[in-house]
């Protein structure tokens, strides 16, 4: 027999269990996160940067939809904890092999506003503000795009300092990004007073779940549940954690051509097999009754009625297919 305390007992542990497990779906049920990797191509002036000295690689967009959110942290980190890459392949000043560094571009006001951009460093990074401090995100949708690029200034994006030039890249040539096959979590703070060193577990750039929850990303949630680079880059079977791409001249335009050609065709109009003139009834003549006309020509397109009609033929130049009508119908 159960006593009336253990009776109390069990109901508070049962409340506390169904508050407890309540507050991930409280948090995140009215937001959506989606990650959206993109296939790596090198480009210049990349993203916020308007210098055609900055050379950069668009890794890919996160997306969170029925904000407002605190303090954003990109967590578990610590496969680039120093930030930089390394991008191998044949450049004009013979070192064929140049730094980047992997920059997180985001859009806290709306993306018409000017990004806060922040170099990965540590085991997780605060997205938005200084570690020390929170933040409450409200733009609908929040944007945050992850770059590789040539240089580590943030702030002077028209004129930065690079670690080579973008010019030293060969047009049409093959780059691999070395060793990078980097997974991530997305986490937020449980309240708008949290900070992200208070809701990241220090070195191993896990959510403390007393103070940041890991939102779910693409289906997935918890610690390193987010690929950041497009799984088809991974083309190199002596190298598979090596992402590669091609520098594609971006001048070179693939374009189609159409264009409309008018023809002229000749025939005998009451040969076509497509009207039968009628015969009047008093008129031995066999002319034609005023009101045929009307049949044949129903949109009052009289004008268009001559010995000589003129067929337009559009011809395909991509295929080399022709259409042409084959009957006065068609026409009109």
């Amino acid at each position: 027999m159960v006593r009336r305390n253990d009776r109390m007992s069990l109901t508070r542990f049962a409340y506390a269990f169904l508050m407890l497990s309540s507050i991930p779906s409280l948090l995140f049920g009215a937001i959506t996160v989606t990650y959206t990797a993109v296939p790596l191509e090198l480009k210049t002036a990349p993203g916020p940067y308007t210098s055609t000295a900055v050379i950069g690689i668009k890794l890919g967009t996160l997306r969170v939809d029925g904000g407002p959110i605190y303090t954003p942290v990109w967590g578990n980190t610590t496969e680039v904890d120093s930030g930089t890459v390394k991008v191998k392949g044949p450049m004009s000043n013979g070192s064929n092999e140049a730094t980047f560094y992997l920059m997180s571009v985001a859009y806290p006001n709306g993306e018409s506003q000017s990004p806060t951009i922040k170099v990965f460093s540590g085991a997780f990074l605060s997205i938005v503000s200084l570690p020390q401090n929170w933040v409450t995100v409200s733009a609908d949708p929040f944007i945050v795009e992850l770059w590789l690029v040539n240089t580590a200034d943030t702030n002077n994006t028209y004129n930065p300092s690079t670690t080579c030039s973008a010019s030293d890249f060969q047009m049409n040539a093959a780059y691999t990004l070395d060793s990078f096959r980097p997974e991530f979590s997305f986490v937020t703070a449980n309240s708008s007073k949290t900070n992200a060193n208070s809701m990241m577990q220090g070195q191993t750039g896990n959510a403390n779940p007393s103070n940041g929850t890991y939102a779910i990303v693409n289906g997935n949630g918890g610690p390193d549940s987010t690929p950041i680079v497009e799984p088809t880059a991974y083309t190199d079977p002596d190298n598979p954690n090596s992402p590669v791409m091609t520098y594609v001249d971006p001048t070179q335009i693939v374009s189609y051509s159409v264009f409309l050609s008018e023809q002229t065709k000749t025939f005998n109009l009451f040969r076509s097999g497509r009207y039968e003139p009628k015969r009047c009834e008093h008129d031995d003549d066999h002319r034609l009754q005023r009101n045929s006309w009307s049949q044949l020509f129903p949109k009052g397109n009289l004008h268009r009625f001559d010995a000589r009609i003129h067929i337009r033929r559009i011809q395909d130049a991509s295929r080399g297919k022709r259409t042409q009508p084959d009957s006065l119908q068609a026409l009109f």
